[in-house]
């Protein structure tokens, strides 16, 4: 039987077109969504660990 998951997110601007980053519970990666033009200005710690990382051109 599944059972179901919690999805945390965050909004890094306070924006949902803008970066977040997303944690699934039980699990030590993290998902980022970062608009193309955001690359250059990112340097946050945990970019380092296992994750999914996710572009975005912005149109």
């Amino acid at each position: 039987m599944m059972r179901g998951r919690t999805i945390r997110q965050f909004l890094i601007d306070g924006q949902m077109d803008e970066r977040w980053i997303s944690e699934l519970s039980n699990w030590i990666g993290k998902a980022y969504k970062i608009p193309r033009t955001y690359i250059n200005q990112c340097s946050y710690g945990n970019m380092n660990n296992p994750g999914v990382f996710l572009s975005q051109k912005k149109l």
